[in-house]
């Protein structure tokens, strides 16, 4: 079962093989004049640091005002502006700077994307890419949702794969209080009318071969938006690692470690 003693639902430590660990810090709000800085989301190919003693670029790193960065060919490399949670990604062969208002491209100023507000501040220390391999009673099982934020009206219908039943599905609340369970034949359930859940609270839900112990199993996270709320649409397919990981560090910083670790580990590599 869920570790009820822990207010932040940890994960049994032997469902992790490697882990991706990262921690999400919310900077002050108002959007500077100029850009300062921006946080590189993703570095696909080479990229190296041009101004002064050249260095490889990688993820999580920073790069200040005036300084050059070049990129080889077929390299992309995704550069964010979290005060205007603006993206730019951009591919090589480049020279890329920092100069005022504007992320120039060999000498041209580039396109963002903006992104959702959500995003707006957020900023990523100490991410590493890592996999998670998560089994239950033999069998790989694989949760579907509800993830991360959802709707209401998703709130109550779980799936997920991993072969035929019986299941035991397990639902626990954010102190880690159990919510409900069920034996379940299918790979889905509903839940019973009775069972009420509160908006803007966490929950910790999966499904495991064994009554009352999740910890050969799959959970994940998630928490209902308020009523009216607009939460960051979940990355699809083919959304690029930059949305992925500041789609993890946004559920990161709502509490949402499992959905968050989950979200980052699903990034194309």
């Amino acid at each position: 079962m869920f570790n009820r003693a822990s207010h932040d639902l940890a994960l049994p430590a032997r469902l992790v093989r490697t882990g991706l660990a990262f921690a999400c810090l919310a900077l002050s709000a108002g959007v500077s004049a100029q850009m300062r800085e921006l946080l590189v989301t993703e570095v696909r190919g080479n990229a190296v640091r041009a101004s002064g003693k050249a260095a490889p670029l990688r993820t999580l790193d920073t790069v200040a005002a005036g300084e050059r960065v070049r990129l080889s060919s077929d390299t992309r490399v995704g550069f964010f502006h979290a005060p205007d949670a603006q993206l730019y990604v951009v591919d090589g062969p480049a020279e890329v700077v920092i100069r005022g208002k504007q992320l120039l491209v060999n000498g041209k100023p580039a396109g963002a994307r903006k992104l959702q507000e959500a995003y707006r501040n957020i900023r990523l220390d100490g991410y590493s890419p890592g996999s998670l391999t998560m089994r239950s009673g033999g069998s790989h099982v694989r949760i579907i949702g509800p993830e991360g934020v959802v709707p209401r009206a998703g709130a109550s219908r779980f799936a997920w794969d991993g072969g035929e039943g019986p299941w035991y599905f397990e639902i626990a609340g954010e102190d880690g209080g159990l919510v409900h369970r069920e034996r379940c034949s299918a790979n889905e359930y509903s839940l019973p009318p009775q069972v009420l859940l509160d908006e803007g609270k966490r929950y910790a839900w999966g499904v495991s071969r064994r009554a009352g112990d999740l910890s050969d199993g799959d959970w994940t996270e998630f928490v209902i938006a308020t009523a009216g709320a607009s939460p960051p649409i979940v990355p699809g397919s083919a959304a690029s690692d930059s949305e992925r990981l500041l789609h993890a560090a946004w559920l990161r910083s709502l509490g949402l470690g499992r959905a968050a670790l989950r979200s980052g580990n699903a990034a194309p590599r």
